[in-house]
């Protein structure tokens, strides 16, 4: 995965927070909890630290998956409506 070039985004967090942040999540990943962190975390995250969140959520390929219409549940649409909505603010 690369990382989006300095000039196209915002740096939020200064050296400190972010490397607790990435700590934190090190730490997420590796415990029990894993399982229950959802597609719209992981996608604030990548999108706190910096990295392209485009190339993290790739669309199904699977002919039988596509024809029975598993594009229309991507994860990522769902994960990107919820960062929008006011409802999970």
């Amino acid at each position: 995965m690369k990382t989006i070039p300095r000039a196209t985004h915002v740096h939020v967090l200064d050296p400190n927070t972010y490397t607790v942040l990435r700590q934190h999540w090190s730490a997420l990943l590796n415990s029990e909890r894993k399982h229950r962190l959802k597609a719209v975390r992981h996608l604030l995250y990548l999108m706190l630290i910096g990295k392209d969140w485009r190339k993290a959520f790739t669309p199904a390929t699977n002919k039988r998956k596509l024809e029975n219409g598993a594009f229309e549940g991507w994860v990522l649409f769902r994960a990107m409506y919820q960062v929008h909505s006011p409802l999970s603010e």
